[in-house]
């Protein structure tokens, strides 16, 4: 589904992503982590078109998306998570969700402007799987509330819900636990679980070690810009390399 190979970032001379190779199966759920400035979410902005790379490719499905802008590449399927809460603040939760589904809602300008019976259908449309997928990642009972006024772990849910929206086949999830509280944690990865039982494709970059390797199937760990191993959770528990990134010694990651 995803092939990136050799996908480069310099800023001056430093590489903030240095030559990775990384392969995703449709119906994967896997983790990408790696030490704080191990070059995560560069990574994440190169595939989403948010960073141009210096050099490499990305090719999703088929179609080589290297230096392509976000609209167009969300569009194709691949969205994102963002680690800031990336809300309207003083639009309801609801809206949000609304605003993100318009991406592919297929309704033009004038059919909005002019309220023709096809846009008031399809905006009806939007505003129904809006609530269902509210109510999937377990907010529904906010959808009046504004977004600003959210704490912080329901923000982070409504961001979920806000890539959901934009019919994702590919969602790339950003430290989506940072700063929960650990019933929170819980319900976000029995959320992220039930995702990828529906089908849906994951990438998971996040920093709570247990959490990630309760849910990922198979890893990709990178330091300081560069893909240092590969594999299952036992594997990586146990690799050197990547005890050596994380702890500078001892026998075992989590």
């Amino acid at each position: 589904m995803l092939q990136v190979e050799g996908l480069t970032k310099n800023f001056g001379g430093l590489a903030a992503a240095n030559a990775i190779d990384l392969n995703i199966e449709r119906g994967e759920l896997v983790g990408l982590i790696g030490p704080n400035g191990a070059g995560k979410t560069t990574f994440f902005n190169l595939l989403t078109g948010y960073l141009r790379p210096t050099s490499g490719t990305v090719t999703f499905e088929g179609e080589n998306l290297t230096g392509k802008r976000p609209h167009y590449v969300a569009s194709k399927g691949i969205v994102r998570s963002f680690q800031q809460d990336n809300v309207f603040a003083d639009f309801t939760v609801l809206q949000n969700v609304q605003l993100a589904s318009h991406l592919n809602s297929g309704v033009g300008f004038w059919q909005t402007v002019l309220k023709t019976p096809g846009s008031r259908r399809r905006e009806e449309a939007i505003r129904e799987r809006a609530e269902e997928i509210l109510e999937l990642v377990g907010i529904s009972h906010l959808a009046r509330a504004t977004a600003g006024s959210l704490p912080h772990g329901h923000k982070r849910m409504l961001g979920i819900a806000i890539a959901l929206a934009c019919r994702p086949k590919l969602l790339l999830l950003d430290e989506p636990l940072a700063g929960m509280n650990v019933a929170e944690v819980d319900e976000t990865i029995a959320l992220i679980r039930r995702l990828w039982e529906s089908g849906l494709t994951i990438l998971l970059i996040e920093h709570n070690m247990r959490a990630a390797m309760s849910v990922c199937r198979r890893f990709h760990v990178l330091s300081f810009g560069r893909k240092i191993a590969e594999g299952t959770p036992d594997e990586i528990r146990t690799n050197p390399e990547v005890v050596q990134a994380y702890l500078g010694t001892g026998s075992h990651v989590a």
